[in-house]
């Protein structure tokens, strides 16, 4: 009891002290903020770009780039509006001194347009300088691009900067806008980028297999648009993968279409025996499991699935009401195109039938069109 009675005294003690060290912070600490506060805040001689946010937004983010290469930092704003709590929809606008060194010089602001005016992202952004694409025949040195991602990777925005006629004495008219988008993607699952390669990645509608269509864009002359529109350029590559990569135990999944997907993927190099039936294995080693490539596993460099659906039977439907009853057999449809030496394949249709050995799905058979 009194070991207990220790331990209360102890804890409100503590308490007691913690609240002293911050009143005696506040006490000690507030002089300085106000100081601050004075000198930075309420300044009249600095202009606080909070204060000018249009109406019905509010300022996410404030960055000093030197966007435009001019060697003066512009002020990068991130607005949020329709507010709707943090993931309220980005807007973003580029203010820049014009005319600094004429007689009248103005702050400028440049609206990052979009396709169909669309959002930059989701709660918050992040905004840097790099360079993604190749310069344009006109264009020499260094070139880095406006590059902006939302913080969910689901939305990425690439703007070249275009050299423009600076205005001497700017007038109070629309400058030409040298922030042009060049590069606009948005997924529902994620984005990712190397160097000027950007992959997208799609969740599938209603699907149990936690599938993604994988798209691979990459840019020509300059920009990822289809001339004089923004309409992205096909994807260089396109295939369906495991949206969070394959499972650690995909031979006990209960999905026989992810192994399907496993074989394919492991298809250039992997390990295949684990996946196949006794049956399979002997005709996939006297080359005889017709699972559709022109060329063979040593010279063949990728396997893209372009499509694959699972043809449930009558004990998928039983094994819905009764535990006991799980389907033995199934059937799996994929349409694949097959990278190889000789560049790719047509789009080949290939029918898998998978048997229940145990508790694991088994690759048996295959038959290609």
């Amino acid at each position: 009891m009194k070991r207990a009675q220790d331990i209360l005294f102890g804890m409100v003690f503590g308490v007691l002290c913690l609240v002293a060290a911050l009143m005696i912070i506040q006490i000690r600490f507030k002089p300085l903020y106000s100081r601050l506060k004075a000198s930075y805040c309420e300044n009249p001689e600095l202009l606080d770009l909070r204060e000018l946010a249009p109406q019905g937004t509010t300022v996410s983010t404030i960055l000093r780039l030197d966007a435009d290469r001019d060697g003066l930092q512009e002020w990068i704003v991130a607005y949020r509006y329709d507010l709707v709590g943090y993931r309220s929809p980005i807007s973003v606008v580029v203010y820049d001194a014009e005319g600094v060194d004429r007689e009248l010089p103005v702050i400028y602001p440049y609206k990052l347009t979009t396709p169909d005016s669309d959002y930059l992202g989701e709660g918050a952004v992040q905004i840097g300088m790099v360079d993604v694409l190749n310069n344009l025949p006109e264009e020499s040195g260094i070139r880095p691009e406006l590059v902006i991602t939302d913080v969910q990777n689901t939305t990425l925005s690439i703007y070249r900067v275009l050299d423009v006629n600076k205005v001497p004495n700017p007038p109070c008219v629309n400058l030409p806008n040298p922030y042009q988008v060049a590069g606009f993607f948005r997924a529902t699952l994620r984005i990712t980028r190397v160097g000027n390669a950007v992959t997208v990645y799609d969740r599938a509608g209603s699907e149990r297999s936690q599938f993604a269509l994988r798209r691979l864009y990459l840019p020509s002359s300059g920009s990822y648009f289809q001339p004089d529109t923004t309409v992205l350029l096909p994807p260089r590559e396109a295939s369906i993968e495991f949206a969070y990569g394959m499972p650690a135990d995909i031979l006990d999944t209960p999905y026989p279409e992810k192994l399907v997907l496993a074989f394919y993927n492991r298809l250039p190099g992997g390990d295949l025996a684990s996946l196949l039936s006794a049956q399979a294995q002997q005709r996939l080693a006297g080359g005889q499991l017709d699972y559709g490539s022109p060329w063979p596993r040593a010279t063949l460099q990728k396997a893209l699935v372009q499509e694959i659906s699972y043809v449930p039977g009558p004990s998928d439907t039983l094994s819905a009401f009764a535990q006991d009853t799980q389907p033995q057999a199934a059937l799996v449809t994929t349409k694949v195109l097959f990278v190889g030496p000789d560049g790719q394949s047509q789009l080949r249709t290939i029918q898998w039938h998978l048997i229940k050995q145990g508790t694991q799905w088994k690759l048996h058979e295959a038959s290609a069109e």
